[in-house]
């Protein structure tokens, strides 16, 4: 009789015992409210299917948020830490290799000076892709092979910020 109490979509059970009669009550009185919650005496959406459509529609706002948020995190490249020995590295690399064509003193010689000065118009990402890629044109090579992306980007750093002198 329970189980009937729960499946009977008319509400047309039988009744033995005053525990059932209880609950049928109460659910009786349950589905009173829910249709009393839900529709107003105009038809119009009660409080709790405004309510349903709003957390809807926040979850659906909440989804977007989410999924650029992801898609922004993925899109910036990660710069990874140059231990203290690889950037002792770069530093003997730019004095050296750099130095051969830049000069030395990075003022200029077979290729252009480096020096904060003459780079600050410069961005790190254009400065960055010549090391990479080279100039074509110009004794200027590709130095992808020997240095990662984070790599030529902290070189770039280091030359406007002077670290090479310290």
């Amino acid at each position: 009789m329970l189980f009937e109490t729960f499946s009977d979509p008319h509400g047309q059970v039988e009744q033995s015992g005053e525990a059932e009669e209880a609950l049928y009550a109460n659910l009786n009185m349950l589905d009173k409210v829910a249709r009393h919650l839900n529709k107003t005496p105009s038809g119009k959406p009660g409080a709790v299917q405004l309510q349903k459509v709003a957390w809807e529609s926040l979850l659906r706002k909440l989804e977007v948020f989410v999924l650029v948020f992801v898609g922004l995190l993925l899109a910036i490249p990660a710069r990874a830490e140059i231990s203290p020995s690889r950037q002792e590295e770069l530093l003997y690399f730019l004095k050296h290799d750099c130095g051969s064509c830049h000069g030395l003193t990075r003022s200029g010689g077979l290729g252009s000076p480096l020096l904060p000065e003459t780079l600050a118009d410069r961005s790190d990402e254009d400065l960055t892709e010549i090391i990479m890629e080279g100039l074509p044109g110009t004794p200027m090579p590709p130095w992808k092979a020997l240095l990662s992306r984070e790599e030529a980007h902290w070189l770039v750093r280091a030359i406007k910020e002077n670290k090479w002198k310290k």
